[in-house]
């Protein structure tokens, strides 16, 4: 508006150049009205701005200075870290030299580990780790250190300085217009950049920006960017050919000893040398284009495809070879790419799993395993030889073999110790050799020198120590195996400080105070964990209670827990509608801590308090043939043998006729029996 103005003002047209400036000033009023608004917006507490925050996508505008929850904390933990853990700004500054050079392009990732902050795995996903900052300056030193930032700042510095010249210098205003759109343009995705990920398409729109910018100053002829032919010397030195009559020859003739002009071009004999130079870097061109461009997309589509086998929830043996020969076609197009590696290991193990559930025979290892081997199997053929005369524990071998290549890849990647920590001991899961568990805690160790902030790692650490000292334990070793114990103790605790909210820590916790004998402390803990989430302990809770057996005090303790839990759900099932409660509760958490507490006050002795607990959780899930069974036996156990048998016709009414469900009727109608004739007084 500036510019147009100065335009108005030249050309001596004061009307227009009136109403610019009045547009102008209510440009600038209007920016500052918007601006105060957004401002009032994201400071104020007022009723009218929380509701407007409420607002789908307008109440995002006020969220903006929002550093305490969503993605504002998400970005301001990447960026700053918490207590434990600087993130990127502590990754910068972490080593002098990488400071200035930067850690190189998609480093991130794996860069980033030792400075993960533990609070941001309550709000991403749990041991993912972040590959971009969120924020283009901090990715700049990140990836190329302060030498790349400067660059990154002379480039914007030297675009936005010649766009303000062609925009004072040009004095047709379409040009003017032109450069202020390309100047504004660059400078959004630079703010853009300041909160958010520059991706393909905003790159592509400000490199083509950069380009038009300088090609519009060429056109618009304040500079020239010709590519034309430089003329042969030896003809622009020659005099202009006579057009008049030269002494003693015809008229346009040329004169004698001087050279003719006209339109002769240099010399174009073909250089053997020179075209041999040309083919040779138009081949290493082809070459690189497909080995640094084409080669990683052709690899990419043959791993989906392959991952397409691999999982696959019927894969069979055939699927998994099919899987298998697509990894390895995709390993050999990138042998670089350290992921593809990390799937292929996946797969053999799985294949391993599928040859034991065939035959059940372990084999014995292959010590000799190499990745190459592998990939010398070049058809469906080889590669299903290969499976079917491999014993489980050869394909593991070479699972093993190639989850190392993956490690020799990408060190600093911490998926590759856990991944490498987990086939271990998977493997003594199948043989219990002690070797193999010792194996995997040495992985797990090692992963913490990367990921030390890691919980889910660091619980699984714990987990196979403490699987040591059961395994020492079992063996007789009782001192070394509480020493196991303690260390699994400790190794929780530490993980228990990165991140209190971590649910998989306090079972683990309860698991090795049992595992030691420390019941009470195992009670304890299950009981605070079961209030905070009672679904956390629904698979094991079975084999807590065998353990308490002897201590029916500690049993009643987690019932009374589970209770708890059942009540506040019924107190919020009474205030919803009998329609909702019926089609959103039936068979839900609430009657699932209903048969929790029932199961444990059998346990315990307490009859009657299972009777009550039970008839609940059949009420609520009245479908479940599980809850109704147990309720009919209880009652039975109680010599409530009427009420039993009404229950177990009313339970055989809804199953009886449904596919699938022959065995549980079958059980219903014996109990049916056995519950007919204690009625009639049989015993």
């Amino acid at each position: 508006m500036l510019q147009l103005i100065r335009y108005a003002r030249e050309q001596a047209m004061p009307a227009l150049a009136k109403r610019v400036r009045i547009a102008l000033g209510a440009w600038i009023a209007l920016s500052l009205a918007v601006g105060g608004f957004l401002i009032a917006f994201n400071v104020s507490d007022a009723p009218f701005f929380q509701q407007l925050r409420q607002v789908p996508y307008v109440g995002r505008m006020g969220r903006l200075l929002e550093v305490d929850s969503g993605t504002g904390l998400v970005r301001r933990l990447i960026w700053a870290g918490d207590e434990h853990a600087g993130g990127a700004i502590a990754l910068i500054a972490a080593d002098p030299v990488r400071t200035v050079i930067g850690w190189g392009p998609e480093s991130m990732f794996v860069a980033f580990n030792p400075f993960y902050p533990p609070s941001l795995a309550n709000i991403e996903a749990r041991g993912a780790s972040p590959d971009r900052s969120h924020q283009a300056l901090l990715d700049e030193l990140v990836t190329r250190g302060v030498l790349g930032l400067a660059s990154y700042f002379f480039l914007l510095g030297s675009f936005v300085a010649l766009a303000w010249r062609l925009l004072r210098h040009s004095s047709d205003w379409r040009w003017q217009i032109f450069f202020i759109a390309t100047l504004s343009a660059v400078s959004c995705h630079f703010v853009e950049g300041l909160t958010g990920i520059p991706i393909v398409a905003t790159l592509m729109m400000f490199w083509t920006l950069l380009a038009l910018t300088v090609t519009g100053g060429g056109l618009a002829g304040h500079y020239s960017l010709s590519l034309a032919r430089v003329p042969d010397p030896a003809v622009e030195a020659a005099p202009e050919a006579t057009l008049g009559k030269a002494k003693g020859g015809k008229r346009g003739a040329p004169v004698r000893g001087r050279p003719a002009t006209g339109t002769r071009r240099g010399s174009t004999a073909t250089n053997p040398a020179a075209l041999g130079i040309y083919s040779l870097v138009a081949l290493l061109t082809l070459g690189a284009v497909w080995w640094f461009n084409l080669s990683p997309v052709y690899a990419d589509m043959r791993f989906q495809e392959g991952q397409s086998y691999a999982e696959r929830t019927d894969a069979g043996l055939t699927a998994q070879v099919r899987g298998i020969e697509n990894y390895l076609i995709t390993i050999r197009s990138n042998p670089r790419e350290d992921f593809y590696f990390l799937n292929l290991g996946r797969i053999l193990m799985s294949t391993a799993s599928a040859v034991r559930a065939q035959n059940g025979n372990l084999g014995e290892p292959f010590p000799t395993a190499r990745v190459e081997e592998l990939l010398r199997m070049n058809d469906t053929q080889q590669i299903a030889n290969f499976v079917s005369t491999s014993s489980p524990l050869k394909l593991m071998s070479y699972a093993e073999a190639v989850l190392t290549r993956a490690y020799e890849l990408n060190p600093r990647n911490k998926d590759h110790y856990a991944n490498l920590g987990r086939i271990n001991n998977f493997w003594y899961s199948w043989t219990n050799d002690p070797g193999r568990l010792q194996t995997s805690i040495s992985w797990y160790e090692r992963v913490q020198e990367i990921a030390p902030q890691d919980v889910t790692l660091l619980n699984e650490y714990a987990g196979q120590v403490a699987q040591m000292g059961a395994y020492l334990e079992q063996s007789g070793d009782n001192a070394q195996a509480n020493e196991y114990y303690e260390r699994a103790l400790s190794l929780l605790q530490r993980s228990k400080e990165l991140d209190q909210r971590y649910l998989d820590t306090d079972a683990r916790l309860g698991d090795v105070y049992r595992a030691q004998g420390k019941l009470a402390e195992s009670a304890d803990v299950y009981a605070d964990l079961i209030g905070r989430a009672p679904l956390q302990l629904t698979n094991s809770i079975e084999r807590i209670a065998a353990d308490y057996e002897a201590q029916p005090e500690l049993i009643r303790q987690l019932r009374d827990a589970y209770a708890e839990r059942a009540a506040f759900g019924d107190n919020e099932l009474a205030t919803k509608p009998a329609d909702q409660v019926a089609a959103a509760y039936s068979g839900g958490n609430t009657a699932l801590m209903h048969a929790i507490a029932g199961l444990l006050s059998v346990r315990a002795g307490d009859l009657d308090e299972a009777v009550t607990a039970y008839e609940r959780a059949a009420v609520l899930a009245p479908q479940s043939f599980e809850y109704r069974r147990n309720f009919t036996i209880v009652l039975s156990d109680t010599q409530q043998y009427e009420r039993a048998l009404s229950e177990a016709q009313a339970t055989l009414g809804i199953i009886q006729g449904q596919q699938g469900r022959e065995s549980d009727s079958g059980q219903i109608q014996a109990l049916i029996a056995f519950l007919q004739q204690r009625a009639a007084g049989g015993s």
